[in-house]
């Protein structure tokens, strides 16, 4: 079970993708269908090795319910972005740190839009 199990669990959600970048914490990039809902919409996240630091494993008990995991979820879901918000989310801002996690999820995002993917030029490598 994880994040995207969550959103799965949410009534009239698919998840297309689920993307976690980091190693034992980083961001979390998820690509969902929401029905009734123009375009797809994407949750950012970040999260941790731990249940001290990741949300979902301090509140899901070992064997979740399906209403549980949609309970969980549905926060996630209703604050979704769309496409353009996503991209703005994680393009680098002048002056602030950029995380390799924020460009690997930029990174992700575009793969399904190869159109976009000049984004990605003027966008540093990350300064983590």
């Amino acid at each position: 079970m994880s994040y995207e199990d969550a959103f799965a669990a949410v009534p009239g959600v698919t998840v297309e993708w689920a993307h976690y970048c980091g190693s034992y914490q980083g961001r979390l990039v998820a690509k969902l269908t929401i029905e009734g809902v123009d375009g797809p919409r994407y949750v950012l996240d970040y999260y941790g090795s731990c249940s001290g630091c990741d949300a979902y494993e301090a509140e899901m008990p070992w064997n979740p319910t399906p209403e549980h995991l949609a309970n969980f979820g549905r926060p996630y879901v209703e604050a979704a972005l769309t496409l353009d918000e996503a991209i703005n989310e994680l393009l680098p801002k002048p002056g602030d740190w950029y995380d390799s996690d924020e460009r690997e999820a930029l990174d992700h995002i575009l793969n399904d839009y190869p159109e976009r993917r000049a984004l990605l030029a003027a966008t540093p490598a990350g300064t983590a």
